[in-house]
């Protein structure tokens, strides 16, 4: 992408985001940043909804222009009124995972966002998992280790994600104290050692039972991957082979449908 498109490419972001709060919707501002990206980058994936636009393409923009807080802290907004609208309804039991940045801890005091949040819209903080990327704890341990706790003390579910994408070790599990375990599936793709690469799967997964740690492995694609890491321990999956994204509206009438039916036969 040329110096230019890349300057007109971070404006539109600019603007975008500067507007967020006065003007954008959720599903709006998924289209907005989609629709600049797709213009310059271009996509070949697609669903029933139209294209995907991977967050690896635009999350690292935001990250470097310090954007990247406005739109997380939206996202999270959106979720806890969607987690309020579900209550007293067959979706009450779910909940909605959220992502935090590097960058967010830079910019919010993450721990009373989070529970200003949940009492804004008086939800149990359970509801709204949190994702922690272990580059988190390679930028800033103590700070990360302390939230995890304070977080985890008032009732949030914290995982770990995209583990296995960075430089972990195994004091780093020893060390943070979170509920979840989220592997990378690039753990056993970007390697020319796919034997080695299993076994040290099959330990993370061990050593994680031990730990009483659930793990979930992301971005599975197809049946044989899900029988290949079945056999290895694993047997919580995320990823296209399951699902691709959605519209709330499309998910409703799915998973909604099949819970008021379930509830009513019970």
């Amino acid at each position: 992408m040329g110096k230019a498109s890349t300057v007109q490419l971070l404006w539109g972001l600019w603007k975008l985001l500067n507007g967020l709060y006065g003007m954008t919707k959720g599903n709006e501002l998924l289209m907005r940043v989609g629709a600049m990206l797709r213009r310059y980058y271009g996509s070949d994936q697609r669903t029933a909804y139209g294209r995907i636009i991977p967050p690896s393409l635009f999350v690292p923009i935001l990250e470097e222009h310090g954007k990247i807080w406005q739109l997380d802290y939206h996202v999270w907004k959106q979720a806890c009124k969607l987690l309020k609208s579900w209550q007293n309804t067959p979706l009450a039991d779910r909940y909605i995972s959220v992502n935090i940045s590097v960058k967010d801890m830079y910019y919010l005091d993450l721990y009373k966002v989070f529970t200003d949040l949940v009492k804004e819209y008086e939800i149990s903080p359970a509801k709204l998992e949190l994702e922690i990327t272990e580059t988190v704890f390679m930028d800033k341990p103590k700070e990360a280790m302390s939230l995890i706790r304070r977080l985890k003390e008032y009732g949030f579910v914290i995982a770990i994600d995209d583990f296995g994408s960075g430089y972990s070790s195994l004091s780093f599990l020893k060390d943070i104290q979170a509920d979840i375990l989220k592997i990378d599936m690039d753990f056993l793709r970007k390697t020319e050692h796919q034997e080695r690469s299993r076994i040290i799967l099959r330990s993370i997964v061990a050593l994680a039972r031990e730990l009483g740690m659930p793990t979930v492995v992301e971005g599975v694609e197809t049946l044989q991957q899900v029988e290949d890491l079945t056999k290895l321990g694993c047997n919580i999956f995320q990823g296209f082979y399951f699902a691709q994204p959605v519209p709330v509206a499309a998910y409703l009438e799915r998973f909604g449908e099949e819970k008021a039916v379930a509830a009513a036969e019970s």
